[in-house]
């Protein structure tokens, strides 16, 4: 029901945006072709509309980064949801984090994870909308009202260029503070951690790598290996030897693959998420091997790619 409520409402914003601006630029063309000098009125009701356009832009989003989503998650860290998360979760990497760490992850530092970083979100767009204010306020409805950039126009240009290089200072500055802050609010509601060295026998053998990421989901170890070239993610399972791999983003089992397992696999329809990986089965686990991935942490993909085989 709430996923159906979410859908609504962002179809409905995507209809604001564009069915606004099409209307601003349908009223603009009208007012141009009745009234081809500009009378003072009608610039004033093009820069109202615009105005009221802005500040439901605006309030949408202060909507969705003070209310949306927290009452959901709370409840579900009460009560966590079982099974996997649904083929659907897999659209965009906010969604598939956010569904890896509900299911199988820990609700919890998700719930501290998106605090974290809604506080410095919050922050940033508390500037963004100080700029709409001195922009549109002030500049636009201050200059059209009380011809205010024809007394001090030097001063507030000045003042508008010292604030913009302050903004940009302080955002680089919130998002050094959000990289800086990376395994607390991206692993760890995975239930995931960095690691010196893999554990997992299966994957001993690797030496150059860029970072490694291990943990506990599902009741099953799990490890992440990731490489200028490759990704690899490895489960804890006991496995008899099979081989599956990619053509052109369709999964093809080969001999000695379980019954449940091929049956899952010919569930998955071809798609661009699954190009370039291979799944290995055996004593030590399983194994998937993404080959030059792309993209922010495709690895995801194998995350559910791999308990989705397992289950």
């Amino acid at each position: 029901m709430d996923d159906k409520k979410d859908i609504w409402i962002e179809r409905l914003y995507r209809g604001y945006i564009f069915g606004g601006f099409a209307g601003i630029v349908l009223v603009a063309g009208v007012l141009a072709f009745l009234f081809p000098r500009g009378p003072q009125w009608v610039v004033i009701l093009l820069s109202g509309c615009v105005t009221v356009y802005l500040i439901g832009i605006l309030l949408y989003w202060w909507w969705q980064i003070l209310f949306a989503g927290y009452g959901q998650l709370e409840a579900m860290a009460e009560n966590p949801p079982e099974g996997l998360p649904p083929l659907s979760a897999l659209s965009s990497k906010t969604k598939m984090h956010e569904a890896l760490s509900i299911h199988g992850g820990d609700i919890e530092e998700l719930i501290s994870a998106q605090k974290k970083s809604r506080r410095n979100l919050i922050e940033f767009f508390f500037w963004m909308n100080v700029i709409v204010v001195v922009t549109v306020g002030v500049g636009g409805w201050g200059h059209l009202l009380f011809g205010l950039l024809e007394q001090y126009r030097t001063l507030y240009i000045i003042f508008l260029v010292a604030f913009l290089i302050f903004v940009m200072i302080r955002n680089v500055m919130l998002a050094g503070s959000s990289m800086r802050a990376g395994e607390g609010v991206y692993f760890k509601p995975l239930g995931l951690y960095t690691v010196e060295t893999p554990n997992m026998q299966s994957l001993l053998d690797i030496e150059a790598y860029e970072f490694v990421v291990a943990g506990e989901r599902r009741g099953r170890q799990i490890e992440i290996v990731v490489q200028p070239e490759r990704t690899l993610t490895a489960f804890e399972a006991q496995l008899p030897e099979f081989e599956i791999v990619s053509e052109n983003g369709k999964l093809v089992v080969g001999k000695g693959t379980p019954v449940k397992i091929r049956e899952d696999v010919e569930g998955l329809r071809k798609a661009k998420r699954w190009r370039g990986i291979e799944i290995k089965g055996g004593e030590d686990g399983l194994v998937i091997t993404r080959n030059k991935p792309r993209g922010e942490n495709p690895w995801m993909y194998d995350i559910w790619l791999g308990e989705y085989l397992l289950e």
